[in-house]
């Protein structure tokens, strides 16, 4: 699965955003590919840090402001954002203009999640699986926002309900 990763990023032309990524092997292909313009880091502190070492101070709930638009590709590992998906979800549907790129340990509940609230905006998901992982590819070239209020009561809904089902069960 890293492998396959490593040949999408080889491919990438034009900016990147990266989240919650730990693999020092896919860093380094980031590093290497010199046809990536700009590369920014997100971590789970939630800062910003640029490839040449400028920290940028940018708070998640920011990023629509300061990059709308203006990001190409986006590459997140969903086991390092579990708790934060919905909040990346909902502030980087459109800052991304080409492809978001999701990558991780296999678990149906997460890809599927995924997947379904990306198809409520009119984007086109590829699924990937493998033995040890899955790679979802969303193409966010052709994104149609509406209802994003309803949108989001809902998964908030499903969230308190889940919650309140995983607390009977346990």
């Amino acid at each position: 699965m890293i492998d396959n990763v490593k040949k999408i990023l080889k491919g990438l032309k034009g900016s990147l955003l990266m989240v919650s990524i730990e693999n020092q092997y896919i860093i380094d292909t980031v590093i290497k590919n010199k046809e990536l313009n700009e590369v920014y880091f997100l971590e789970r502190t939630k800062l910003f840090k640029r490839k040449n070492k400028d920290v940028k101070n940018v708070k998640i709930k920011k990023l629509k402001k300061k990059f709308k638009n203006k990001l190409d590709y986006m590459l997140c590992d969903i086991n390092g954002i579990n708790i934060d998906l919905n909040k990346v979800i909902y502030n980087t549907y459109n800052i991304i203009g080409k492809k978001i790129i999701f990558y991780g340990v296999y678990d149906e509940y997460d890809v599927d999640r995924v997947a379904s609230m990306y198809k409520r905006y009119g984007c086109t998901c590829k699924k990937e699986m493998y033995k040890d992982g899955f790679i979802l590819e969303v193409n966010t070239s052709k994104i149609k926002v509406t209802k994003l209020f309803i949108n989001k009561m809902g998964d908030l809904f499903k969230n308190i309900v889940e919650g309140i089902g995983n607390l009977l069960v346990s």
